[in-house]
């Protein structure tokens, strides 16, 4: 997800999945929010337009597993992706070697340097309690997004696991779509389904892969809508797991007279900033703050200090890390006791859903928001005095 162009804006938040929560609060676990889910995703990508969820036989969802089967258009090809969450220390390893993965696909690695990288993950993958740590790092085919993201698609198709994978020094196509297809996860992994952001610490299973070659086989043709299947099926596995969004997090260091500290805190408060350090600076009354705060909250963040404060307080920001957002952005409430806690339609907005929402609408995304139709004008007559 790093950008080479250094003109081009990074993204402030990132799409990614988290394993079934074991304290199911908001009911995340009930097969009715995995329909829900389906239906939001057919809403975003139809602009709003209130379809039913059924699709024709060009597919099939399998809820418990998050599996999906997918043909091409054309239905000369057909394609299974399950998608997973990959453990936080495997995306943050991903993320810190991301160059060197690129040194890998240009060619520009060693086969020591190769394997030294490959023995790495595993060891990550294993101390994660992954299943299989050495089996999984071999069957990686590809990383995404731009080829050395923290996103992986594992190669599981039964048959085809004597292919060379991406740690081999001969790249061998199992099909002479396999480009197609991995270009296919590239975009996926580009643009996720929550906000068309990146997405971060997903891995997709390649479970089957089937080519079926008619008569009027259209090799061409084929190829182009492959790439646009995958990208539906990895989108589609994705959104019926349990998603989260990874914001932004700058390190805020504000130094303040105890005069101005409350001003500060309601400040840092209001943008949903958290104070993590607080100490007092001797033989003074200065109090030097730590703080973290997202980067979507931080636009005239440092104006507003210096103007509740009359100046007398001026932050410092700089990037620190990536922290998960509480809450499914796409959640709705399902139970009885859900509905009477929060509404019908769960009329507050969560923090999640807000980041979410900002986003859309800056890219000219369709978002869910309340409309007023048939307004009557109103308005106050006076009496004529």
């Amino acid at each position: 997800y790093k950008k080479t162009d250094k003109n081009l804006q990074k993204p402030t938040k990132l799409e990614t999945l988290i394993e079934a929560p074991k304290v199911d609060e908001l009911g995340e676990s009930f097969g009715q929010q995995q329909k829900i889910f389906m239906r939001k995703f057919v809403e975003m990508e139809n602009r709003g337009q209130i379809l039913e969820y059924d699709e024709n036989d060009r597919e099939e969802i399998d809820q418990a597993s998050g599996s999906v089967t997918l043909y091409t258009i054309n239905r000369q090809a057909r394609i299974k992706v399950q998608a997973f969450p990959l453990p936080s220390s495997v995306r943050l390893f991903l993320e810190t070697r991301s160059e060197d993965l690129r040194s890998i696909i240009l060619g520009k690695a060693s086969l020591e340097f190769n394997d030294e990288i490959r023995s790495s993950l595993m060891d990550v993958f294993h101390k994660a309690g992954f299943a299989k740590s050495s089996a999984t790092v071999d069957q990686i085919i590809a990383f995404g997004p731009e080829g050395f993201g923290p996103n992986i698609l594992l190669n599981m198709v039964e048959g085809y696991q004597d292919r060379s994978n991406f740690w081999s020094e001969k790249q061998i196509n199992i099909k002479s779509l396999d480009q197609q297809l991995i270009s296919g996860f590239q975009v996926a992994a580009n643009s996720g389904p929550m906000m068309e952001e990146p997405m971060a610490g997903v891995g997709f299973r390649l479970l089957e892969w089937e080519i079926i070659q008619e008569d009027n086989f259209d090799i061409t043709l084929t190829s182009g809508q492959l790439m646009s299947t995958v990208k539906e099926a990895c989108r589609k596995s994705f959104s019926i797991l349990h998603k989260r969004l990874l914001a932004a997090m700058y390190t805020c260091e504000i130094q303040a007279s105890c005069e101005v500290l409350g001003k500060v805190y309601g400040v840092i408060g209001k943008r949903d900033g958290k104070i993590l350090e607080e100490d007092m600076v001797e033989g003074t009354d200065l109090f030097n703050i730590k703080a973290a705060l997202p980067v979507i909250e931080s636009f005239g963040f440092a104006d507003e200090i210096r103007k509740k404060t009359s100046g007398l307080a001026s932050p410092q920001l700089r990037f620190s890390h990536w922290s998960e957002v509480e809450g499914d952005p796409w959640w709705v409430p399902t139970t009885e006791e859900e509905i009477q806690h929060y509404g019908e339609k769960a009329d507050y907005e969560s923090t999640a859903k807000k980041y979410m929402n900002l986003i859309r609408k800056r890219k000219g995304l369709w978002i869910e928001q309340k409309t007023v139709e048939h307004a009557e004008k109103q308005r106050t007559i006076t009496k004529n005095k």
